[in-house]
């Protein structure tokens, strides 16, 4: 049987293309990923990701269906958008729904940046401005400062995949201060993932992005006690 070693649960908005493929790529041996999908509008305003989170209860029990292990919901956005109190309802919702342990990415980016001791910190985003507003609420909410926050201003949820990535590499070196401890790559459309490496190289600190973020938090989560290299030093702490 595939995921003999564990099956990870994702719910993705229906439009995201980037973070199925991410997780495979980023997957242990012995680790499977089971995807279910939550129905969104290409513009993502706040309107449309909460109704998509009215389908998680329904995506979840379908993931319960395979038995998954953990289930991550796997919207950065969809899961600060409305603070702190959102993020953990849209938790528990799915826990009490499945009896199964349960994440978003909004809290993978906060442990995540928390395991790494950084409390100052830039941010790139594809966001526009009102969503970049309340990223920013939410991080300073969790005693982490934001420095700089760089962004593509794109609304299309789905034209979010089309972003290079070496764009967000330059992106990043731009937001980038010589105080910031790390650096922040949000969305789980957006695919940083292939320069992680590259950028901790180059900046000299660590750099986290929403799914390498989300995976750790997985894995951490079944239980996963190896390395994953390649993709950034957070995913050789486990």
């Amino acid at each position: 049987m595939y995921g003999w070693r564990a099956k990870i649960g994702l719910l993705v908005p229906s439009l995201n293309t980037t973070e199925e493929p991410d997780f495979w790529k980023l997957a242990p041996e012995g680790v499977a990923i089971h995807v279910a999908r939550l129905k969104i509008e290409r513009m993502m305003t706040f309107e449309a990701l909460q109704n998509m989170e009215k389908e998680t209860e329904a995506g979840a029990e379908q993931l319960a269906d395979a038995e998954v292990d953990v289930i991550v919901y796997g919207c950065t956005s969809g899961s600060f958008l409305g603070g702190h109190e959102w993020n953990s309802q849209i938790i528990d919702k799915i826990q009490k729904k499945t009896g199964i342990p349960s994440i978003t990415v909004t809290e993978a980016m906060e442990r995540s940046l928390r395991e790494k001791k950084l409390k100052k910190i830039s941010v790139v985003t594809p966001y526009v401005s009102k969503t970049n507003e309340r990223l920013k609420k939410y991080l300073n909410e969790a005693g982490i400062e934001v420095l700089d926050l760089q962004a593509f201003e794109i609304l299309d949820g789905f034209d979010h995949a089309k972003i290079k990535p070496e764009e967000v590499y330059q992106l990043a070196r731009k937001a980038d201060k010589p105080e910031a401890q790390g650096v922040f790559i949000a969305c789980a459309q957006v695919r940083a993932v292939p320069v992680l490496d590259s950028l901790e190289k180059d900046l000299r600190k660590p750099v986290i992005s929403a799914n390498q973020a989300a995976m750790w938090l997985a894995l951490k989560t079944v239980g996963f006690g190896g390395q994953i290299e390649g993709y950034g030093s957070l995913l050789l702490s486990f």
